[in-house]
C-alpha cells in the first residue's frame, strides 16, 4: 500500500461524509458504467479492491483520469484544466462567505447564550471552509502551472506504467497488434482535485 493510499484510508468516513450530497450518483448509476468501473478497479488492484473500500470513492475518478491521460486529445486535456480552474473559482467564493458568515456568528454578543455544542459546529464549519478555501488555491495554483496538454498529463501521472489490454484478436490480421503500455492515473493529483469539494460539503453540512 502506497503512502497516499494509507492516507486515504484514516480520511475515508469525513471523504465519504463530504460525498453525501453526490451520493446518489454512486447509488443509480447506469449498470454498465459500475461495470466498467469494476472491472478497471481489478485490473489496476487486483482482487484485493473489493476490500479497500476506500478507494471506491475515487476509482471512477482515477479512470476517468487515465483516459484523459492516455486516449483524449489535447484540446479534451485542457478543456478539463479550464473546467477545474472555473469550479475552483466558484468553491473559493462559497468557501469564502460560509467562512465570513461563521466569523460574524462567532463575534455576536449574544453567542454566550448559545449551547455549546452550536458553538462548536459552527466553529468547524469555519475550520473547514478555510481548508476548502486553502485547498483550492493550492489547486489552482498547480492547475495554472502547467502550460501545454503533456505537461498537464504529466501531473495527473502518478509515475507509473500497466500493460494495455490488447485488442480482441482479428482474423483477417492474423494476430493483433501490439498495444502500448498505459500510464496510470495519480491517486494524490485525484485527492487533491475533490479535496475542497468534500470539504465545503462538511462545512454546509454541518
Amino acid at each position: 500500500m502506497e503512502a497516499i493510499e494509507f492516507f486515504s484510508m484514516l480520511g475515508f468516513p469525513a471523504r465519504l461524509a463530504g460525498r453525501m450530497p453526490v451520493i446518489a450518483r454512486y447509488l443509480t448509476g447506469p449498470p454498465k458504467a459500475l461495470t466498467s468501473t469494476s472491472k478497471y478497479a481489478r485490473e489496476r488492484y487486483g482482487k484485493t479492491f473489493k476490500y479497500r473500500l476506500w478507494l471506491s470513492l475515487d476509482i471512477a475518478e482515477l479512470e476517468q483520469l487515465e483516459q484523459l491521460i492516455n486516449d483524449r486529445s489535447d484540446e479534451e486535456v485542457l478543456q478539463f484544466r479550464h473546467a477545474q480552474l472555473a469550479s475552483g473559482g466558484m468553491n473559493t467564493v462559497v468557501g469564502s462567505l460560509l467562512a465570513a458568515a461563521c466569523t460574524t456568528m462567532l463575534t455576536l454578543n449574544s453567542l454566550s447564550n448559545v449551547n455549546l455544542i452550536v458553538r462548536a459546529v459552527i466553529t468547524v464549519s469555519l475550520m473547514l471552509s478555510l481548508m476548502s478555501v486553502y485547498f483550492t488555491l493550492v489547486q489552482l495554483r498547480e492547475l495554472s502551472q502547467p502550460t501545454s496538454a503533456q505537461t498537464l498529463r504529466d501531473w495527473l501521472w502518478n509515475g507509473r506504467y500497466r500493460p494495455r489490454k490488447p485488442p480482441a484478436r482479428d482474423p483477417e490480421k492474423g494476430s493483433a497488434e501490439s498495444s502500448p503500455r498505459l500510464k496510470e492515473s495519480s491517486l494524490t493529483a485525484n485527492i487533491l482535485l475533490q479535496a475542497p469539494f468534500e470539504l465545503l460539503s462538511i462545512a454546509i453540512s454541518l
